[in-house]
């Protein structure tokens, strides 16, 4: 028989993923978004 992990109440699953979403958005998506906007919007270096 397999044991499976269930919470009482979906609140105490989300605490549980809050901070793997902060981390995802972090380090994953800031980052990426901080490129786009710097490729778009940077002068290039001869004009």
């Amino acid at each position: 028989m397999e044991k499976r992990v269930t919470f009482g109440r979906w609140t105490i699953g989300i605490l549980f993923a809050v901070p793997q979403l902060i981390l995802i958005f972090t380090f994953f998506y800031w980052p990426a978004g901080q490129a786009v906007y710097w490729s778009l919007t940077l002068q290039q270096p001869w004009g």
